[in-house]
């Protein structure tokens, strides 16, 4: 029998006592509740949206189009270092939804893409603090970059407003 339910020794042994009605069956709690995965969770949500947003607002803005879409490149990087540090976690791939940006002016995109880079960039860094060793540089790494990506929008802010 080669179902994936059994490779799981642990499983496995639950599901056996059940259906033997063994009374010994050893009481489960479900397990806490893993900031840092959770965490990632989120991180990997906000990355997706990030680079699908920063895609759709380089088509409409012609100065630092090519910075945009550098940047959008840089998100889904993040994405998928995020990802496989949530697989190394969790055992368990996170696949964020399909992510549909919203609009507005391109002012208004930039000054909201803006605070998000430095809020996201602020919980990384948070992050980063608690994070152990492999992790820990990435996600401080990571936070850097947001870091950047704020600066970089901000300059085309100042441009498209002068």
């Amino acid at each position: 029998m080669q179902d994936s339910v059994f490779l799981d020794n642990r499983t496995f042994q639950r599901v056996w006592q059940r259906v033997a009605g063994s009374m010994d069956a050893p009481v489960t709690t479900p397990p806490e509740a893993d900031t840092l995965t959770d965490l990632l969770a989120e991180c990997i949500r906000a990355k997706a949206a990030g680079a699908a947003f920063y895609t759709a607002l380089s088509q409409r803005i012609r100065t630092g189009r090519q910075q945009l879409l550098g940047i959008a490149a840089q998100e889904r990087a993040h994405q998928k270092e995020l990802q496989v540090e949530y697989f190394l976690r969790t055992g368990e791939r996170c696949v964020p939804p399909a992510a549909c940006p919203r609009l507005g002016t391109a002012a208004q995109d930039l000054r909201c893409v803006y605070t998000q880079e430095l809020k996201l960039a602020e919980r990384l860094g948070a992050a980063a603090n608690t994070a152990p060793s492999p992790l820990h540089q990435t996600l401080a790494a990571m936070a850097q970059q947001d870091r950047c990506h704020a600066q970089a929008v901000r300059n085309l802010l100042a441009c498209l407003l002068s």
